[in-house]
């Protein structure tokens, strides 16, 4: 597979391209229309293209919710060059908009490209179950040493549960 871009070739992929990520910035034209062609020997899966701020972003990122530890743990990856001095923080909201907070997180560190953020379960908190699919909302949010904000998540749902065996039952929140 191959990546053009104004006819310019801009990357060759390995057969199994899963994943790739081609920064384009250097062959784009400000101000025209660009074209871009990819060239395969068959697609596996979906071709996605995303405009992405230049500086400090944040990537990835995930919620684990544990009902027996009552605590909530959101991790996110932090794509930077320059890590120092910057900060992520995150908030778990009844709506998508983050007018009906819940909780927010005290703010934590990168290190090695990363932030880890944890805090109790809130007491208000209704847990998911079959009958009652209790859902929220989180988002991460990344500043400067002087809290400026640098980027912001869109807010994903998720519900507070937690599966787990035990002997031959599966269990939802304890019961």
């Amino acid at each position: 597979s191959a990546v053009y871009i104004n006819r310019q070739q801009v990357k060759q992929l390995p057969a199994s391209n899963a994943g790739a990520t081609i920064d384009i910035t250097a062959y784009v034209r400000q101000g025209v229309t660009n074209g871009i062609i990819v060239r395969t020997k068959g697609l596996v899966g979906s071709l996605s293209l995303r405009s992405l701020p230049k500086g400090a972003r944040l990537g990835r990122h995930h919620i684990v919710t544990s009902v027996r530890q009552r605590r909530v743990n959101v991790d996110g990856r932090v794509l930077t060059d320059q890590p120092a001095g910057l900060r992520v923080t995150a908030e778990i909201s009844a709506d998508a908009g983050g007018k009906q907070s819940l909780l927010r997180f005290p703010t934590a560190d990168i290190v090695d490209g990363s932030a880890a953020l944890m805090a109790p379960l809130p007491e208000e908190a209704k847990l998911w179950s079959l009958e009652h699919p209790n859902l929220y909302w989180y988002r991460l949010t990344l500043a400067d040493g002087a809290g400026k904000q640098i980027d912001q998540t869109l807010p994903r749902r998720f519900g507070f549960r937690e599966f787990w065996i035990e002997k031959d039952r599966f269990i939802l929140n304890g019961t």
